[in-house]
């Protein structure tokens, strides 16, 4: 597993240069506006319906289709899998259509303080994002099948060739279109990524789509029974996402964007540590769980642990000693203001800063999903959020908008304790935390 896990850090490495050209690109061109804010909320919207609705699925259908696959057969497994696709296009197909036809009232609940004017923007831009719900559903359940091939780097390579794509697409179309450049760039990504999909599906011999397809609801029912414990946390973290742009919104024009920007660089290197651990870590283990092999099962997430927190380490002592020539690399165009930039540093510190709690508690939960003990690891998911909500309303007028990455550190760092308590086989495991933590430390001085 680490080989493999190597392997993707790298291929995610020399991806990275791309994706920061990106982020400058759009910076250059866009840099903090009411516009931008607007494209924000309008992909948070769709990206949060998306969540809401599927997200569950999505995170434990690798898990349940390797258990079918491996208890039953791959061809009842397909079977099933046939069942969910058709339902996932049935009820998305319905909430693009109600997107479509009431942008204005979804409007009006994510920016209440918008005048007229904005709100038809946003409703503009909410029509226009609207199907991009389906598209990347299908992406997240063909990705999600390859995984449990052991396909693991699809989404790599297209996206190498996507991020280019997107670069040029904003610079050509920036200056005719405007901000609407940036959804033509994002569905152009996305359907060059399934074309890559279908290809390796080919290629791999996956018989998805056969002349019988499978109508029936239990495929659909399967997996939605098995992810039924997830939907309430989940559930609570699009609450969750909802209330933080509403928030933002009503401090200042320009704090979404702001957020927008100070999040991105530590999302786009924690990006690395996610996709390694979801992608490769929740299928081994629920093959070493099912075959009771406790030590291996041991030995396999303390060095997944272990490379995720190094990976963090080396996020922060970049973030910490070359955040404000990074900042100034990327987003200084001449669009963003001295003081708005100072404050995009400070963000994308404490942004750095969180991310030790959410990965603690990211794979402490994985660990869970995959030795079934999926309702625990949901119900602290629950307790997760609400702290995250809590923590946001209750001090966003006292610290303003620094409490975002804060509350998502306490929170996260809090309910990754519990899960860890939690763990099947936490006698035998032994992280060496202080030798972690000491490492820490000393980078943090």
């Amino acid at each position: 597993m680490r080989e493999k896990a190597s392997l993707l850090f790298l291929l995610k490495i020399f991806k990275l240069p791309l994706n920061l050209l990106l982020l400058s690109v759009t910076a250059k061109y866009y840099g903090i506006s009411l516009e931008k804010d607007i494209w924000l909320l309008a992909l948070a919207t769709v990206t949060t319906l998306d969540l809401a609705l599927w997200g569950p699925i999505n995170e434990t259908f690798r898990a349940k289709f390797i258990m079918v696959k491996e208890e039953i057969s791959l061809k009842r497994a397909l079977y099933f899998t046939q069942s969910l696709l058709f339902y996932f296009v049935v009820f998305s197909l319905l909430i693009v259509l109600y997107i479509l036809f009431f942008p204005r009232h979804l409007g009006t609940i994510i920016a209440p303080t918008y005048d007229l004017n904005q709100l038809k923007i946003l409703s503009k831009m909410l029509y226009i994002v609207a199907p991009f719900l389906l598209l990347n559903q299908l992406i997240q359940v063909g990705n999600s099948i390859l995984n449990a091939f052991n396909v693991f780097f699809v989404p790599e390579i297209s996206s190498f060739f996507s991020t280019i794509i997107n670069i040029i697409l904003i610079v050509l179309l920036s200056d005719k279109v405007g901000i609407y450049a940036l959804p033509v760039s994002n569905y152009v990504s996305s359907l060059f990524l399934m074309v890559f999909i279908l290809y390796f599906f080919k290629k791999h011999k996956i018989f998805l789509f056969t002349n019988i397809w499978n109508f029936k609801f239990d495929g659909f029912l399967l997996f939605f029974n098995f992810a039924l414990p997830f939907f309430v946390p989940y559930f609570f973290g699009q609450v969750n996402t909802f209330v933080e742009k509403i928030l933002a919104t009503n401090l200042y024009t320009g704090a979404v964007s702001i957020i927008d920007l100070s999040n991105r660089i530590p999302n786009l290197f924690y990006g690395i540590v996610v996709s390694i651990v979801s992608t490769i870590l929740l299928p081994i283990l629920t093959k070493l769980f099912i075959s009771k092999d406790k030590l291996t099962f041991n030995t396999e997430f303390k060095n997944m642990y272990h490379l995720g927190f190094l990976i963090i380490l080396f996020i922060n002592s970049i973030v910490l000693g070359s955040g404000t020539t990074i900042i100034s690399l990327l987003y200084d165009k001449g669009s963003i203001l001295e003081s708005d930039l100072y404050k995009i540093y400070q963000l994308s510190v404490l942004y750095s800063i969180s991310l030790f709690g959410v990965f603690t508690y990211l794979v402490f939960g994985i660990s869970l999903v995959a030795s079934k003990s999926s309702r625990f690891y949901a119900s602290i998911g629950v307790l997760a959020q609400i702290l995250v909500i809590v923590l946001n309303v209750i001090f966003v007028r006292i610290i303003g908008i620094y409490i975002f990455p804060i509350s998502v550190f306490l929170s996260h760092l809090f309910s990754g304790y519990i899960l860890y308590k939690k763990y099947p086989f936490r006698d035998d495991l032994n992280l060496n935390l202080v030798k972690l933590f000491t490492i820490l430390l000393i980078i943090f001085l």
